[in-house]
């Protein structure tokens, strides 16, 4: 009875997670750093945010196509994408004055850009150096993320900013992980 049960459902969420893959696969992101104090780094749309009771699935699926993508150069730009979708997530949840599920979700975009990081080492490791494009693009992530942080601890009550501390203190250990090996 569970094996009747257990094969259509894992059939439903490969078949489900296909598309998602292509779109990662293939989207591109131009990045540009910025002359000014601002970063010019444009952030992709986050989609479903906490909150949503379809947040569980979009979760799963992300874990899903991190955990199948073999090439760790090719998990590193996924994760980045995932990142910054985090990233913007908690920035739009903030303004909604959803600090828990901003700080959420912040913290996993950097312990998922943090993985990024290390899957860049790893495929450095193997042979397959990073582009200077991706590493531009990964440093710029970082500086994006930080100012978002910053601008978010700005503009929530002081009773909430020692939460998102945390994240700026991973941000900060990410940049010089960064700095150190790339």
């Amino acid at each position: 009875m569970l094996k009747k049960l257990t094969t259509p459902l894992l059939l439903f969420l490969c078949i489900l997670s296909i598309p998602s893959f292509f779109y990662f696969y293939y989207s591109t992101q131009t990045v540009e750093a910025a002359a000014g104090d601002r970063i010019n780094y444009e952030l992709p749309y986050p989609g479903i945010l906490p909150g949503n009771p379809l947040y569980s699935i979009k979760s799963a699926r992300d874990s899903l196509l991190q955990w199948m993508m073999r090439d760790n150069y090719k998990k590193a730009q996924l994760r980045i994408q995932i990142s910054d979708k985090n990233v913007r997530g908690a920035q739009m949840l903030s303004k909604d004055k959803q600090y828990d599920n901003a700080e959420k979700i912040l913290i996993d975009g950097e312990t998922i850009f943090e993985k990024a990081i290390d899957d860049t080492i790893n495929a450095k490791e193997q042979g397959a150096s990073p582009t200077s494009e991706f590493k531009t693009k990964m440093k710029t992530s970082n500086l994006k993320h930080k100012e978002i942080i910053s601008d978010i601890m700005k503009s929530i009550p002081e009773s909430e900013r020692a939460a998102f501390k945390k994240s700026l203190e991973q941000n900060n250990e990410n940049a010089q992980k960064l700095q150190s090996h790339l």
